[in-house]
């Protein structure tokens, strides 16, 4: 934690108008501390939050890796199938049709569910985007009434 208490106010406002922290020129240095003081907390949320997202974000990217690995492999699993089918005559080639349909539904169900994935990670990233402006709110709430 910086030692604030030790500046001056001419100092205390030049790091308020450096950081971009709004204040008034006739506030006190207890005053300017105080300000810097919540805006660090504030900073440190946030930095908090985006940590969380991050997480959240990687832990996401994760499974799409695992869905599109699976993806590759149905595919995979598809042109071998179709491969066969073209070189086994009669009863064969129907269990290899039905084979394929198969693969082919599960391909289907995985795309979906890389759809999903992709909608959610940007749902968090919505909900992320809230929750800020919520917390920014809040605060500026429980300021005035201090």
């Amino acid at each position: 934690m910086i030692d604030r208490k030790k500046k001056t106010v001419k100092q205390l406002q030049a790091e308020c108008r450096k950081r971009k922290v709004g204040f008034m020129m006739n506030w006190t240095k207890a005053a300017l501390v105080k300000r810097l003081e919540d805006e660090d907390n504030r900073e440190e949320g946030m930095l908090e939050l985006k940590k969380q997202l991050d997480k959240d974000r990687d832990d996401k990217d994760i499974e799409l890796a695992k869905l599109k690995k699976q993806l590759a492999t149905s595919q995979k699993k598809s042109n071998t199938l179709r491969n066969a089918a073209e070189n086994v005559p009669g009863q064969m080639l129907v269990r290899a049709q039905a084979n394929l349909d198969k693969e082919k539904k599960i391909f289907s169900d995985l795309e979906k569910r890389l759809d999903d994935v992709r909608i959610e990670k940007s749902k968090l990233s919505d909900e992320w985007v809230i929750s800020k402006r919520k917390i920014a709110e809040l605060e500026t709430l429980v300021k005035s009434l201090k």
